[in-house]
């Protein structure tokens, strides 16, 4: 089942005209220290203990905030958590979901909009 990737600019084009929701996977720590616009936060991994481990109720969280005919951007850090996320809801029925190429790192390199 492949994910469609993005580049960031067309990510923040989909955000602000197209009616596309974006979804950050980073922890909570790194979401609060910046993140894009009108993000909302779901950690797709969380720190246990030292570690990093998948979270056990991703999918439940997101089925809060998003149904599956919504068109989702997921975005992380780097773009490894998005890329397993991104397949994880997928795999749950939502069929509209897209990986934000380079995850937060590259959106703030092409200087896009953010929030502290």
């Amino acid at each position: 089942m492949s994910v469609e990737v993005v580049p960031p600019k067309e990510a923040q084009k989909r955000v602000q005209k197209e009616g596309w929701k974006f979804l950050d996977v980073r922890t909570t720590e790194e979401y609060n220290q910046g993140h894009p616009s009108g993000s909302r936060c779901i950690p797709y991994m969380i720190k246990e203990g030292g570690e990093m481990k998948p979270n056990s109720s991703f999918l439940s969280e997101v089925r809060k905030v998003f149904q599956p005919s919504d068109k989702i951007l997921i975005s992380c850090q780097s773009g490894r958590r998005s890329s397993m996320a991104a397949k994880a809801l997928k795999e749950a029925g939502y069929s509209q979901v897209a990986d934000v190429d380079g995850g937060f790192s590259k959106w703030c390199s092409e200087q896009l909009d953010i929030e502290k």
